[in-house]
């Protein structure tokens, strides 16, 4: 864990640097290209507002959001996690957001046309006909670097985050428990290492197997970026649409403290993922439809893309029949019978999704406005002792002293 904060410093550092040197760099290009590059892509057909070519941008933009979530599992290793979780998110998915809304903007403008499989080096590369080979080559140091840093902690992340999202299942009884046991700094470490061997078929799958096929025949890809992309983000639909269904119904049944907007917003949001779903399988059909008209003029490209649609439809339909047949035939014979003969244990599994008593949530916003008026009264009375400052500072330390297990280190004295 020492190793990964460390790591994760220095990570952002180097991610910052080469992000704002491939602005800086875009913003040069554009400049040079005035408006016609802008002008090409807008002729494109793919700036025609249709249901399909949304869905194209909706999932591909969408997969650059998953794994937020992940953050979440970690909430034992964070400090007041009811209050820090959700503001990083936020603050997280809106910097990242306006990052993506400015680089795609840059990128329209400074390359016209089609995208390499690279798009960053191809913009050192149309930099450099302009001012020099040697921006091209320094642009592929940084992106290198930045790559290869990116690489690593995504790697580094995968081990420690993903295999905590395994360990709920353990605790639940989907899993067997020896998958909820953590070690000294608090890892799921063999949930950890089961979630490595996925990871590694998953790769094998998409990835390594489609490649050989691919270089053995000589003929196009099986899989395109977008397909991986779409895939990926399609699973997560699924899972985001039941999140929203559970947190739903438990709104509608008042097992949890839901506001009105929060009940809109979130209808709003299943329906749109439902039609993103749908809107899935529908492209799906007419490519197949486009691949089997074209098998007379252009086989391989057809053949690849059928056989692509063909895996991408069998990976999903194995992924909802596998979870199914899992959860009748290890888990449902378990839970009933717990609930026969341990019916504390479900309650106390069922506990922390149910607010019975918001108390600890409303002590720590007391405490939030109490830590920013203490910081505020220093500044106005130049750091000297004064009767409120004390008086914010015992009813503080009794708001912490009521916490009781959620109680954390006052950083005032």
């Amino acid at each position: 864990m020492r190793l990964l904060k460390r790591y994760l410093n220095a990570s952002s550092y180097i991610k910052w640097g080469s992000t704002g040197l491939l602005i800086i760099a875009l913003i040069a290009l554009f400049i040079i290209n005035g408006t016609s590059a802008w002008d090409v892509n807008a002729s494109s057909k793919y700036t025609t507002l249709n249901p399909t070519n949304f869905s194209i941008a909706f999932t591909s933009c969408f997969f650059f959001f998953l794994g937020f979530e992940t953050y979440a599992t970690i909430g034992k290793n964070v400090r007041n996690p009811e209050r820090n979780i959700g503001r990083s998110i936020i603050w997280t998915m809106a910097l990242a957001i306006i990052f993506y809304v400015i680089v795609t903007i840059l990128m329209l403008g400074a390359i016209a046309g089609a995208f390499t499989n690279n798009p960053n080096l191809q913009i050192f590369r149309l930099l450099g006909n302009h001012v020099g080979q040697w921006i091209y080559y320094a642009g592929v140091i940084i992106m290198l670097i930045c790559t290869i840093s990116l690489k690593a902690i995504a790697g580094m992340q995968n081990a420690l985050y993903l295999g905590a999202i395994l360990e709920p299942f353990a605790v639940e009884g989907l899993m067997p428990s020896k998958y909820q046991e953590l070690n000294k700094d608090g890892i799921p470490f063999k949930a950890s290492f089961l979630n490595l061997i996925i990871t590694f078929i998953f790769v094998m799958i998409w990835l390594f197997i489609p490649d050989i096929i691919q270089g053995v025949t000589g003929g196009n890809a099986v899989f395109s970026y977008a397909a991986i992309t779409g895939e990926a983000s399609l699973i997560m639909i699924i899972i985001y649409s039941f999140v929203i269904m559970v947190a739903l119904k438990l709104g509608f049944t008042k097992k949890m403290r839901v506001k009105i907007w929060e009940m809109i917003a979130w209808s709003l949001v299943l329906v749109f993922l439902i039609w993103q779903f749908v809107q899935f399988f529908v492209d799906l059909g007419r490519s197949y439809h486009t691949a089997i008209n074209q098998l007379n003029t252009d086989s391989s490209k057809a053949i690849a893309t059928i056989v692509s649609n063909t895996l991408e439809i069998a990976y999903i339909v194995g992924v909802i029949m596998f979870a199914v047949i899992w959860y009748y035939t290890y888990y449902w014979k378990k839970y009933q019978a717990r609930l026969k003969t341990n019916p504390q244990l479900q309650e106390a599994l069922y506990a922390p999704f149910t607010v019975t008593d918001d108390w600890n949530y409303v002590v720590k916003e007391i405490q939030t406005e109490l830590d920013r008026y203490l910081v505020r009264n220093q500044k106005i009375y130049q750091s000297q002792d004064n009767s409120n400052y004390q008086d914010a500072k015992h009813v503080l330390q009794e708001a912490y002293q009521s916490e009781g297990d959620l109680q954390e280190p006052d950083e005032t004295k």
